[in-house]
């Protein structure tokens, strides 16, 4: 009777922890890469007015106009006068006319400015606009 515990061959335990150790990278990679793209939605505080109707935004786009209450224009987090994104989206419509265009309007902002940059972007050449809201009940009207 022999007491002597029999050497097992083991693997090479390695190769797993390898594996394991890129996988975390990914994962790491993947939730960087997240976490940059919905800040870029918080740069600019805006506040959207509430609406009960609408699809939710299901898609990052690179065009992204923000209307501010103070009147400050924005495209993609740069600020621009009236006459400066008209020219950039005029160049934009000549290279992407069929991307979309999504007006972030604070709901403090000018109507007037609003329907002006409206119709900038359609007189630059986009035809597919969208105008993202914030989910809730809207105000009442009286």
């Amino acid at each position: 009777m022999s007491f002597v515990a029999q050497a097992k061959p083991r693997g090479n335990p390695g190769q797993p922890l390898i594996a394991l150790i890129d996988i975390l990278f990914l994962l790491l990679i993947f939730f960087m890469w997240i976490s940059e793209v919905r800040e870029d939605e918080r740069q600019i505080q805006v506040t959207l007015p509430a609406a009960t109707t609408g699809d939710p935004l299901t898609s990052v786009t690179p065009l992204n106009i923000e209307v501010r209450a103070d009147g400050g224009l924005y495209l993609n987090r740069t600020p621009h006068t009236a006459e400066s994104l008209a020219a950039t989206l005029s160049s934009l419509a000549r290279r992407f006319p069929h991307e979309v265009v999504y007006i972030r309007a604070d709901e403090n902002a000018s109507y007037g400015l609003f329907k002006s940059v409206a119709d900038m972007v359609r007189e630059a050449g986009f035809s597919d606009i969208g105008l993202p809201v914030r989910p809730g009940q809207p105000p009442r009207l009286e």
